[in-house]
């Protein structure tokens, strides 16, 4: 029969340590840190594109119907494009795959990600926001671990092109650089 396995924060007793092992610790802790705001840092970042691309989705009328347009591929990789329909949009949900959707569930979707991953980053979801305090950092380090396996999937999942490709059925023409 097997036991179950807990997750139990290690307890090191600073007073038994050397000064070399006090400073190791010191360094992995702050290694810690940063990549927790690195990732922190990156769940924003992704979040600020899903509210870029519902700005994008709101700016487009209904009555551009084959007007020519330049999408974004990537900051400096634009497509030349013209609009077939623009009520319907190509959303990309992770990992290269698309989804066709309506013009207002495509917003729902971008308002959704993007008051999710808000979320995550500014601490709600059960998180503790992490502000760089030293104070506590055993145990906020323990709390971050565990929340960095969800970042870390969130990241690799929407970090891929979330620049809206608003393709709309579009037909591509030719690819410029910036």
């Amino acid at each position: 029969m097997s036991t179950p396995t807990s997750t139990k924060p290690m307890v090191i007793d600073i007073n038994s340590l050397s000064i070399e092992e006090l400073s190791v610790l010191q360094q992995q802790f702050d290694a810690e840190l940063v990549f927790f705001n690195d990732s922190l840092n990156e769940l924003r970042s992704v979040a600020g594109k899903f509210g870029r691309c519902r700005a994008t989705l709101d700016s487009i009328n209904s009555d551009e119907k084959d007007k020519p347009a330049l999408v974004p591929l990537s900051e400096s990789v634009y497509v030349r494009a013209k609009m077939c329909d623009p009520d319907k949009y190509l959303v990309e949900i992770g990992t290269g795959y698309f989804v066709e959707m309506e013009r207002k569930r495509a917003a729902e979707y971008f308002k959704r990600q993007e008051i999710r991953l808000f979320g995550v980053a500014s601490g709600d979801n059960n998180a503790k926001s992490h502000s760089g305090k030293t104070a506590g950092a055993s145990n906020n380090c323990s709390r971050f671990t565990e929340e960095s396996a969800a970042c870390d999937h969130e990241i690799t999942l929407f970090s891929s092109l979330l620049t809206l490709f608003i393709f709309s059925a579009i037909t591509l023409d030719k690819v410029f650089l910036d």
